[in-house]
């Protein structure tokens, strides 16, 4: 899921960047950039809040994990802390991925401008 959203990330960054810098050059790009990272630091902030709230569900057994052994249910309870960080990083480093796809793309057409 985090993969489809990274790429529709980079491509929305590619589009506005590319728009932001023929209209109003590097202060554009830098309105764009700052845009992007308040938007991903939230979604970020909100995916961890949201997995530390369904891991509080889970550990307080208000969402009950029936059916599972003590050992089984620690497991589910550490392979969730993995995924709420790898979330959370996941969303920042978003940016950073947006970012290298737009200069990539201009190095390219700098590179080979038959195309």
């Amino acid at each position: 899921m985090v993969k489809y959203l990274t790429v529709g990330i980079a491509g929305a960054y590619v589009r506005f960047a590319t728009k932001f810098k023929l209209e109003q050059g590097e202060d554009g790009v830098g309105k764009v950039n700052k845009a992007f990272t308040i938007v991903l630091f939230f979604g970020a902030i909100i995916g961890i809040i949201a997995g530390v709230i369904i891991l509080i569900l889970l550990f307080t057994n208000i969402i009950p994990l029936n059916g599972y052994t003590l050992e089984e249910k620690k497991l589910i309870y550490v392979l969730f802390i993995i995924g709420v960080v790898h979330l959370g990083f996941s969303f920042i480093t978003m940016f950073f991925n947006a970012f290298n796809t737009y200069k990539n793309n201009f190095i390219l057409v700098d590179v080979y401008p038959i195309f």
